[in-house]
């Protein structure tokens, strides 16, 4: 296969992916969700539109013929918007609290599952996300963790992702290393 047309199927492969998972999020929150960057960017042009002191970092690594790793980045607001929108005022403030990271997690599961899925089918590959993890950290930090990953792996393609509901951001950051 050649270069350029490998490429095309990347690219064709995650714009699939993002429409899927634009799709099931606006289906999650039962509210419309715009999908309003989708770029290949390199990580000296990564900017956060938004400036949180923290942001949620949910990592989901992809395993298997090829390698890489999903980012999905969201602030306190994000956080609490979905986790609202998802879980109702159905339960007390304390098993809110205890639900909303487990919430997430599976969210970011079947987002960047969405992704993956989509770069397997378009590529003829075996992958598959390994088990998401959730952190806490400043942009400041996040922007030195994916410079890192892009340093180490100067092959890696960097795609960025926005989604919008209720005019609030929401970034996904997908990273994959061919």
């Amino acid at each position: 296969m050649h270069i350029f047309s490998e490429l095309q199927e990347i690219e064709n492969a995650i714009k699939k992916g993002f429409a899927n998972a634009r799709k099931s999020l606006a289906m999650m929150l039962h509210a419309e969700v715009e999908l309003t960057d989708l770029e290949e960017i390199t990580y000296q042009d990564l900017r956060l539109k938004q400036s949180y002191h923290t942001y949620y970092i949910f990592e989901t690594h992809i395993v298997g013929e090829k390698t890489g790793i999903s980012f999905w980045l969201i602030g306190q607001p994000e956080f609490d918007l979905i986790c609202q929108r998802i879980l109702g005022n159905s339960y007390s403030q304390e098993k809110q609290n205890e639900l909303s990271r487990s919430l997430l997690l599976e969210l970011d599961n079947i987002l960047s599952a969405s992704v993956i899925t989509e770069l397997a089918n378009e590529l003829n590959l075996k992958i598959h996300g390994d088990i998401p993890r959730i952190s806490t950290h400043t942009d400041e930090q996040i922007l030195a963790i994916i410079k890192q990953h892009c340093q180490e792996n100067p092959k890696m393609h960097l795609w960025l992702a926005r989604f919008v509901i209720a005019s609030i951001p929401i970034e996904m950051l997908f990273i994959w290393l061919f």
